[in-house]
C-alpha cells in the first residue's frame, strides 16, 4: 500500500526483505503488487462503472474539468494537498508536471 501511494519500491524492498523482481513478479502466488491490488478492490468498493462507454464519460469529464491537464483518469483518491498555486509557462517548461 506504501508504494502504491508514492513511496519508492527500493526502500520497501529493503526493509521488508524482498527482491525488486518478487515485488514486480506478475505472477499472482510470487508477486506482492497483485494481491494487495485485489486484497483493496475487495475491501473497499468505490463504485466504478465497469463498461467501457462509462469510464470515457467520467474520464472525459474530468479532462474537461480540468481544461485538459489530467485526461484518461476516472477516479482518484488522494490524501492531504497543500494548496499550490500553477505556474505560468513563462515560468517553467512544462506546467502540467508542477500539478498534483
Amino acid at each position: 500500500m506504501r508504494w502504491l501511494a508514492g513511496g519508492s519500491y527500493l526502500d520497501i524492498c529493503i526493509a521488508y526483505g524482498v527482491s525488486q523482481a518478487s515485488f514486480f513478479f506478475t505472477s499472482y502466488e510470487s508477486g506482492i503488487v497483485w494481491p494487495v491490488i485485489d486484497a483493496i478492490n475487495v475491501a473497499f468498493q468505490i463504485g466504478l462503472p465497469t463498461a467501457r462507454n462509462q469510464l470515457m464519460r467520467l474520464a472525459n469529464g474530468l479532462t474537461r474539468f480540468t481544461g485538459g491537464e489530467l485526461w484518461g483518469c476516472v477516479s482518484a483518491i488522494d490524501g492531504w494537498v497543500c494548496v499550490t498555486r500553477k505556474p505560468h509557462q513563462s515560468e517553467v517548461g512544462d506546467v502540467t508536471a508542477y500539478r498534483n
